[in-house]
Order: structure tokens, then C-alpha cells, then sequence
């Protein structure tokens, strides 16, 4: 699995710069939240990254991008793809998407309040029923991101997502609907350690997203059902970075559902619980 393989051009002409994107890349539509691990404060990911928004893109980008005073610049996003997370057109037929959207970001004219605001709108026809092979069915995703730097050392992330398809439900072929909210605070104590909380809350109403092992959100025959309830994730790190090129990531996470799974067994504990507690950490080095 190649996650990037693109070309990209640029063009400026003050105040402007436009960039062409062409390739398989990461999909902008992950509400804000970095799918390379070097650029992530915690060592896991949100649900609503994983499971509610598209992971990679394959097609053409193109943002148009506007400096403005203070240190603001705001940029135009848009792009067509080959589907969610598609490599290569639907065996069943064509499967192409779009996405625009708008992204805002500002220094109000100093250091250490920065701002970054974006709403990205997507749509596809993607594999609706994992129990109907070939059903596809329109897709629809809304997206926003927000972040802010509320002091030199603080740093506030929110994300929202917001997705529904047509005929999705695994347990009845009703239209599926899901939704996540997460949000991030990180505190630099130093130059070396950081500390930060996250919290995520996401709703797979229709059991359409979050599934079992061999199941697949994008539409794999295999049962059985998904988890039709809500998902909820409290998290704390600490990062160490004793030198520019490395650093220490640790992670306690405790998550919990509240809901069906069909004539599945529990999504945590092997099959057997609503919740669980884990611990994670990497080493990552730069080069």
C-alpha cells in the first residue's frame, strides 16, 4: 500500500498562489486531524478520521490561495476523485467524486494567537449495503477544522464531521447517518516535553462506519453487522523530544460504546465488552 504517489506544480503571482495536486494522496476531508504520524501530538487516531472521512484521494486537487494583511491568507480548495479510498474505477462502473471547500487562517498581525478555521464539502456515489454487492448509492460528507493558538505554549484542534448515504444501514438498508466532534488541547511545558488531552465523541447511528474484523466501511460483503451507537474516546499523552529529530510518543486511552452490534459480538475485549483501556507509544526519527 503506496499512501502517496502525486506530482504537484505551483504558480505565485502576489497576493496569489495557485497549486495543482495530480496522483494518489492524503484526502483533505479528515476534519483537521494529520494522517502522517510524524505530524500528530497522539500516538492513535480519532474515529472520526478512521472511520467518518475518506483516508486517501485518487485524482486532481487544485487550491488558490490569497495572502491578505495581518498574516491571514485564505484559500479557495476543490478537487475530483475516483471515489473514497479508491485506487482505480469502480469495477461496477464509474465512481467519480468532487470536493470544495474554503480554509481561513490568521496571526491578527502577532505572534502566538494564530487562528486557521476550514469547511470542506464532499460527494460520491460509493458501495452502499456490504450486503448488496454492487449497490452504489450518493455519499455526502461536511467537514470542519478549527484551530487556535491560545498562548505561545497552548494549542486548542476541533474538528466536526457530518456524513450520510443513501440505502447505508448493514441492519435494515435504511439511508445511514454518522457524525463525530473531537477536540485536542496540547500544552509545550519546554523545549523537550508536552503534554495534551483529546476527547471524541462519534455517532455511527446506522452501523455504516464502525464494523468488525473483516468488515469494511466502503462496502465489503463480509458480515457480520457494524456497531449501530456511539463511540467515546478520552485520551492523554505526553510527548519527549530530547533532540530536533526524535521523538517519544506515549499514550493512555480509554474508549466506550453505547449500542447495538446486531447478532455481532461487543466491539472491545475480543468481542466481549463496551469498553477498554489501552496504552500505546512509538519512537519516531526524523532523517
Amino acid at each position: 500500500d503506496i499512501p502517496q504517489a502525486y506530482l504537484e506544480m505551483a504558480a505565485a503571482a502576489q497576493p496569489l498562489t495557485f497549486r495543482l495536486k495530480a496522483g494518489h494522496f492524503y484526502s483533505p476531508l479528515g476534519g483537521g486531524e494529520q494522517m502522517k504520524a510524524p505530524d500528530r501530538f497522539f500516538y492513535s487516531m480519532t474515529y472520526s478520521a478512521l472511520y467518518g472521512a475518506p483516508i486517501t484521494s485518487t485524482g486532481v486537487q487544485g487550491r488558490l490561495s490569497v495572502d491578505l494583511p495581518l498574516g491571514s491568507q485564505i484559500t479557495l480548495i476543490g478537487g475530483a476523485d475516483r471515489g473514497w479510498n479508491r485506487y482505480h474505477e469502480n469495477p461496477n462502473g464509474g465512481n467519480t467524486g468532487y470536493y470544495t471547500g474554503v480554509q481561513g487562517k490568521t496571526g491578527w498581525g502577532t505572534q502566538g494567537f494564530d487562528t486557521m478555521l476550514s469547511y470542506i464539502y464532499a460527494r460520491s456515489r460509493e458501495t452502499a449495503n456490504p450486503f448488496i454487492p454492487g449497490l452504489r448509492e450518493d455519499a455526502t460528507l461536511h467537514t470542519v477544522a478549527f484551530q487556535q493558538q491560545i498562548f505561545r505554549r497552548l494549542n486548542l484542534t476541533a474538528g466536526y464531521g457530518r456524513g450520510e448515504q443513501k440505502n447505508g444501514s448493514p441492519f435494515d438498508g435504511s439511508d445511514a447517518q454518522w457524525r463525530g466532534f473531537s477536540q485536542e488541547l496540547v500544552y509545550q511545558i519546554n523545549r523537550v516535553w508536552s503534554v495534551g488531552v483529546r476527547h471524541e465523541k462519534f455517532r455511527d447511528l446506522d452501523g455504516s462506519r464502525v464494523g468488525q474484523m473483516g468488515y469494511r466501511h466502503k462496502g465489503s460483503p463480509v458480515p457480520p453487522f457494524g456497531f449501530r451507537g456511539d463511540f467515546e474516546a478520552n485520551s492523554f499523552g505526553i510527548n519527549c523530544k530530547p533532540t530536533a529529530n526524535v521523538t517519544i510518543r506515549t499514550e493512555v486511552r480509554h474508549d466506550k460504546f453505547d449500542g447495538s452490534s446486531g447478532f455481532g459480538p461487543r466491539p472491545f475485549g475480543d468481542g466481549t465488552k463496551d469498553n477498554q483501556t489501552s496504552y500505546g507509544f512509538d519512537v519516531i526519527l526524523r532523517y
